[in-house]
């Protein structure tokens, strides 16, 4: 009985230490959903991250790129997130914003999204309307550029 108690023991810590380290979770995605309410679809896996760390201002600027098998059903669920179709980069002042976010972070350029390619979606937060994500969206690559600055 004395075994089976430990070997009990043993395994409850062992799921609760998995839990706790996020073990099990989409990388980034539960975060984006919990902070934005987007939920990326389960076929979108996430292939770089890098983060400017937290500051006495806020959380700071973070970037996530996504590999996504099908673009066309991302863009409809980021349209229908927005409440619009994305914008063309190339150009736009978004892209302009992007290039400030990935040279603060020392991105490598080959981790940057191409923006002639991208169609570009901005939210502010409801609640601080300086918290933002700019996301870009790659239909041809298949890849979706996140980018969150928190205040």
């Amino acid at each position: 009985m004395g075994k089976m108690r430990i070997f009990v023991s043993f395994f409850t810590a062992f799921c609760v230490i998995l839990l706790l380290s996020g073990c099990g979770a989409r990388g980034y995605a539960p975060v984006l959903r919990a902070n934005w309410d987007l939920a990326l679809p389960d076929a979108c896996r996430e292939t770089y991250e890098i983060d400017s760390g937290e500051s006495f201002q806020g959380d700071g600027v973070r970037y996530h790129v996504y590999a996504c098998e099908d673009a066309d059903a991302l863009a409809a669920v980021l349209e229908d997130w927005s409440g619009r179709a994305g914008q063309s980069a190339a150009g736009s002042q978004l892209a302009e914003k992007a290039e400030e976010y990935l040279t603060e972070l020392s991105v490598p350029t080959e981790e940057w999204p191409a923006y002639e390619n991208c169609l570009c979606w901005f939210k502010a937060g409801e609640d601080d309307s300086r918290d933002q994500i700019l996301l870009l969206l790659d239909k041809e690559a298949g890849r979706l550029y996140v980018m969150e600055s928190f205040m």
